[in-house]
């Protein structure tokens, strides 16, 4: 695994009126020189012909995915000619934060040789062939695109059902549905917040499954309707019900937040899919049951 932002040493061909220019023409951006070089009168100086240069590799290799992997473990749940789904583990970072970052699953993809359809997608950004985002100590379902129409199609034009299982304090109703307007505040508008004021933003539904009166523990199966960023743990949290373990918007700590993907049914060339997660082990712990994921399977069928 390489040094985060680890300097790299390049050599000046020819001469240049500020550093800035130099790191220009290999193609990085004024904004992300900036963010990554600490010293930013640097980027004013000029580069005289065969000057040796060290320069952060996160910034030389902006946009590209990490060669190796270092995480848990992701499965292989399918693939065919138009997407891939893997289910993500806990404590992986679905798409690169920059270069050096190896665990996220696109350096899987990468280390693995599972697809390089899924690389080639949106070649210029970190994101490729992702048609979305888990947040980090989410587990489950992720799918990737492996050709642009298939890409383009699910981002833009399909129609999906998104489930998710969650292990939420208190007990909910049997059958349930929130719908909330989110503002987000912070640094980069990293939190979020929950209002019931007349202009709605973000709604789901859900269906109890299980609740065990001695932990005032609860499993819910949910269905998110627009998929905002965090959007089922701020209206939950909002509800009085918080996902067990949310290190942001809980009051519980646990060794991970029990928040899984575990569904997502779509509709594409006439065919239906429904792809699933049904790694939920961490569940059937916390409700020491093996009926976890078969009465998660029957609460599916029921919406």
């Amino acid at each position: 695994m390489p040094t985060k932002n680890k300097g790299v040493e390049l050599c000046s061909l020819n001469e240049w009126s500020s550093l800035s220019d130099f790191i220009a023409s290999l193609g990085a951006s004024k904004s992300s020189q900036k963010k990554l070089i600490e010293n930013k009168s640097l980027l004013k100086r000029n580069v005289v012909k065969k000057q040796y240069l060290e320069l952060p590799i996160d910034l030389l290799n902006k946009n590209m995915v990490f060669y190796k992997y270092e995480g848990s473990e992701p499965r292989l749940i399918k693939q065919n000619n138009y997407f891939l789904a893997l289910s993500k583990p806990v404590k992986v970072h679905s798409l690169p934060l920059c270069y050096s970052d190896p665990d996220n699953l696109l350096s899987y993809i990468r280390d693995k040789e599972i697809s390089a359809e899924v690389l080639n997608i949106n070649a210029n950004s970190y994101e490729r062939g992702l048609l979305y985002r888990l947040d980090y100590d989410t587990s489950g379902l992720v799918l990737f695109a492996k050709n642009q129409d298939f890409y383009q199609s699910f981002r833009h034009k399909m129609q999906k059902n998104k489930y998710y299982l969650a292990v939420v304090q208190g007990e909910i109703e049997d059958d349930f549905s929130f719908a909330h307007h989110i503002s987000y505040y912070g640094k980069k508008g990293a939190i979020g917040r929950a209002s019931d004021g007349p202009t709605k933003n973000a709604s789901l539904e859900g269906k109890k499954i299980i609740y065990d009166s001695a932990t005032g523990l609860g499993l819910v199966l949910l269905r998110l309707n627009e998929g905002l960023r965090h959007q089922l743990r701020i209206q939950l949290s909002h509800e009085n019900y918080p996902i067990f373990g949310d290190p942001i918007y809980g009051n519980t700590k646990h060794n991970r937040m029990l928040l899984h993907a575990f569904c997502y049914e779509f509709n594409y060339l006439g065919c239906n899919y429904r792809i699933k997660d049904e790694n939920v082990k961490d569940l059937e712990v916390v409700f020491n049951s093996n009926r976890v994921l078969q009465m998660a399977n029957e609460a599916l069928l029921s919406f």
